[in-house]
This record gives C-alpha cells, structure tokens and sequence, in this order.
C-alpha cells in the first residue's frame, strides 16, 4: 500500500517536467513557431551603382531564402533607400525555400551617396530581416545650354536685346536648379562685349545692350553649375548688328509690264546704295497678292534678277521686302503693278538674225510673232524712235528710303527684221544683265514675322 502514493508522486514529477520542458521550447512541436528560423535576403544591383543626376538606377532584385520555414507574407519584401522611401516588387517563386522580388529603377536621387536595402518583416516575432547595402554614387548631370536671339532679325547699335536661355538636361527630364548660379554673355565680333554675373529673370530670360559696332557676331553665354549639374557653354552665330542707314530709292522693272495671274514674268529690282555709303548686301522678298516669293540674293551691284511666274491672285501693289545688313535698315518699298519695261542700251555694228518660235508667221495687220534671239534673254518689242522708260523710285517705308541711287542698264544689241508682206519688226538681244542668269523662286504664302530665313530655292512648279 506504500507503493501506491510514491508511484502517483512519481507520475507528478514526469507531469511537471514535461510542461517545463514544453514552455523552454524543446520539444518538436514548439520549435517551428517559437526559434528564429534564420532567414537570408540577397539584394543585388542589375547595373551600374555609380550614375549622373540626370539618370535613374539600375532595376534591382532580392533572393529571399528561407530553408527550413516558408513565411506566411513572403510577398511582403521591400526595398528601402536611404532607410527611408519603400517600393514594392513583383515577386515570383524560385524554389520552395526560395523567393525573387524584382524592383525598378528609382529615380531622382539627389547628387551624394545613397543606401539601397531589401527588408522583410516577420510579424510572428516582431523581427526585421535586412540584406546587404548597396550604394549608389549621384554624380551631377549634364546639360545643354541655349542662349540666342533671330538670327533673321536685325538689332540697331545699343538696342536693348531681351535673350532668352534654355538649360535642357542630356538625359531623363528633371528640373535643373540654375536660380543660384552665375550666368555671362559675350558678344564676340568687330568689337568685343561681355557682361558678367547675368541675371536672369522667372522666365530665364537676360537683358543687355547690344554692341555699339555693326557687324556681325557670335554671342557665346556660360552657366556655372547648380548644385545638381554641371557647367556648360553654348553659343549663337550669325547675330547682326546694323548701322541702320537708309538705302537709296529701290527700283522695280518688269518684263510684261503689267502683273497678271500666272504669267511668267521677269523682275529686275535695283537696291541703291545710300549717299557715300557701301552697296546693299543680302536679300529681299517680292511680294505681290496673296504669293510672296522666297529670298532672293542681291549681287555685288545691289541688284537681282529672276524670273517668276505671278501668283493665282493678283491685287494690291507690290511690295519689295528688304531684310537689311550690318550697314542698312530693312524696310518695305510698294510699286503699282504697272511698272516700266526692263532697261536696256542699243549699239552695236553686229546684227545677229533673230529666231522665230514655231508658228510665229508675220502678216500684215496681225500681231508680230513674239522672237528670242539664240536660247537665252527675254525678247522686247519696242516702237523705233520710242525712248526706253525709266523706274520711278518706290513708295517706301522702313528703311528704304533715300535719294535715288545709280541705275546699272542692261547692254543689248538692236536690230531691224523685215517681215514678209511688209512692215518691219524692232528686236533687241539682251547680251548681258546686271545679275546671274535668271533663276526662278517659289511663292509662298504670306510670311509670319519673324519669316527671315534666306535659303535660295532651285526652279520648281508655282504655287500660291
């Protein structure tokens, strides 16, 4: 009968021993819930750790390895820059004691270092588990530096000039900081200017004095660096500065005389020079109805002469369009669309014989055949004894006004045909112009304001 309460103490103390055991965590059952499983997370970088401002990183991606316990929240890895801003990835299994999380590039990071961790939480034990760090080094970005004004435009000596600047980063689209840096401008040319520490205004843009020398020049700018980018240069060419002086009287000569829709016509336009003053340089437009001719280039004469066929609509006057150069002001100078014949001087002993066009036969009481002598010029039919009329100089404004300057004529030779059944027929051979041979330009439509490129435009069909 002892027996009986020793083995019941006994079977106590097992009871006892058991839940001591089981509360420490040594038995099976308890391990899986209660021990660190020791997680693992490997953050690698999927390229370059070192970039510029204006880049974003790499893409990055984590393998998340848990061996011996697969994590209720698996998907819950993220990745931590600066131990501060999260993202989320996309997650895909590898291995059943394995996980990937991909990452995209993170983007404007400031210049400096920064920390790249991947981190997942453990919510059973209120744990963190970190991978290695990655750094990545922020250098400045690069950018391209604009500053110019119209090139097509022509700016009078001392003008206030308003420049605008552009800071355009060479890669990706982040803002550059330019508020706290130092801006020059240099006009480089006849003359030599430059302005230090520019300010530039909300919009960027700077305002200085022109040079007080004509001619032409390049206005280079620099931008010092900002915080974030680099510094850079840039430069404009071609910028004119004008005297502004006035031409004298323009010209205008035209083969028919009268302006008419669709006729091809030949234009001689004669741009003086003003009184002890260079010939004019550059180009001009003619503007007649609703067509305005592209740029035509004025020769070491200050002349021109091209052939073109009119516009569709024809009305108004018509308008010769001077851009101007470093010497003179553009201006605008209107004619009528009645203008006198183009110039020529007679002599000569040779006679060549003229050429008839297929179907010219000349009878008396009808119209003389039209005739061209060889292959080139333009025929004028002119009464013997009839003087040839001298252009009157063009209302003007703008800067083509001024006393009349001198006007070079067209040499020629001229001739008498007898035409058959009686009458004879006055010809004259131009033998020589003032300009190139004849070339034709396209109208275009009305030109905008700033409308001042001048690119020569080779024979074509005509439009309006």
């Amino acid at each position: 009968m002892l027996l009986t309460p020793i083995r019941r103490a006994g079977m106590l103390c097992l009871v006892v021993t058991f839940a001591v055991l089981a509360l420490a965590g040594w038995l099976p059952s308890a391990q899986a819930s209660m021990r660190d499983v020791g997680y693992t997370i490997t953050l690698t970088a999927d390229g370059a750790t070192t970039i510029t401002y204006d880049n974003a990183t790499s893409t990055f991606h984590a393998l998340f390895d848990h061996p011996t316990n697969k994590p209720a929240n698996a998907s819950e890895v993220l990745l931590f820059v600066d131990n501060d801003t999260s993202y989320g990835g996309t997650h895909s299994m590898v291995s059943a004691t394995q996980d990937n999380y991909r990452f995209g590039a993170v983007s404007d990071l400031s210049v400096g270092t920064h920390q790249i961790q991947a981190r997942y939480y453990l919510t059973t034990t209120a744990t963190w588990y970190t991978s290695n760090t990655l750094t990545i080094t922020v250098g400045k970005g690069n950018v391209t530096l604009g500053c110019g004004i119209n090139v097509g435009t022509h700016y009078h000596l001392g003008q206030s000039l308003t420049i605008p600047f552009t800071l355009t980063p060479t890669q990706g689209t982040p803002p550059v900081d330019w508020q706290g840096s130092i801006f020059t401008l240099t006009f480089t040319g006849p003359a030599s200017v430059t302005y230090s520490d520019v300010k530039l205004d909300s919009a960027m843009h700077a305002t200085v004095l022109a040079p007080e020398t004509a001619g032409i020049y390049t206005l280079g700018c620099t931008f010092s660096g900002s915080p974030s980018f680099n510094a850079a240069t840039g430069k404009q060419a071609g910028i004119i500065i004008s005297a502004e002086h006035q031409t004298g009287a323009v010209r205008v000569y035209t083969n028919p005389t009268t302006i008419r829709p669709n006729q091809q016509t030949t234009w001689y336009v004669v741009i003086p020079a003003g009184p002890g003053l260079p010939m004019p340089t550059g180009s001009f437009d003619i503007r007649v109805g609703n067509g305005t001719s592209r740029p035509i280039d004025l020769s070491a004469a200050g002349d021109a002469t091209v052939q073109l066929t009119a516009p569709t609509s024809v009305y108004g006057t018509i308008d010769i369009i001077y851009f101007g150069d470093t010497v003179y002001a553009s201006g605008v100078s209107s004619f009528p669309l009645t203008n006198p014949p183009i110039p020529g001087a007679g002599g000569g002993a040779a006679t060549p014989v003229p050429t008839i066009k297929a179907g010219g036969t000349a009878t008396p009481g009808t119209p003389a055949p039209t005739v061209t002598v060889g292959t080139t010029g333009t025929p004028i039919a002119t009464p013997a004894g009839t003087p040839v009329a001298s252009a009157s100089p063009g209302a003007s404004s703008g800067g083509s006004t001024g006393g009349p300057g001198a006007m070079p004529l067209v040499g020629g030779v001229l001739g008498l045909l007898v035409i058959a059944g009686g009458g004879t027929l006055l010809w004259r051979r131009r033998v020589g112009t003032a300009a190139a041979t004849p070339a034709e330009y396209v109208w275009r439509q009305e030109p905008q304001a700033d409308d001042t490129a001048k690119l020569p435009m080779p024979p074509a069909d005509w439009g309006d």
